[in-house]
């Protein structure tokens, strides 16, 4: 984990605030923070944590913005860059961030065991409780070995 607001809004990691280009005011309104985020092979995991499937539909509109938008992407680049997070990451140069978000940025979503419950196309979903933790595509089967399931979800992608 490289930083995030886990909800609850209590966390030791870096708080990653993207702020739209066209906001002037102070504030955090109009701003755009996702719950944690995380690196993995040189791509940016933006991970949107609820405690219901049902609860999931605004996260994935504000992930689907964040990767489709390149004001954005840009935006995500100069919150990570204020936190010095960006280049100590991988992610050197903001326009090559811009350009390439679609292959570097990657949606999350994790919520409790929800087995009728199918993610949007191209994202990756953790499933966890108390008991164990799964993690799905909307094309494949769970997997129990989460390393393994996020290399082929992050391989599929390219």
């Amino acid at each position: 984990m490289i930083g995030g607001e886990p909800p609850g809004g209590s966390s030791p990691l870096p708080r990653i605030e993207m702020k739209h280009p066209d906001k002037t005011a102070k504030g955090s309104r109009g701003s755009r923070k996702c719950d944690l985020y995380a690196v993995h092979d040189g791509t940016l995991l933006l991970i949107e944590a609820k405690d219901s499937h049902s609860k999931v539909q605004g996260d994935v509109d504000k992930m689907v913005d964040i990767i489709d938008d390149p004001n954005w992407a840009g935006a995500l680049w100069d919150a990570m860059d204020e936190r010095h997070l960006a280049t100590r990451n991988g992610f050197h140069d903001r326009a090559a961030f811009v350009r390439d978000r679609s292959q570097l940025i990657a949606p999350v979503l994790a919520i409790p065991p929800e087995p009728g419950f199918k993610p949007p196309e191209g994202y990756l979903l953790i499933e966890t409780d108390e008991g164990r933790t799964t993690i799905r595509t909307g094309r494949s089967d769970s997997s129990m070995d989460l390393q393994y399931a996020l290399s082929e979800y992050l391989e599929s992608r390219n």
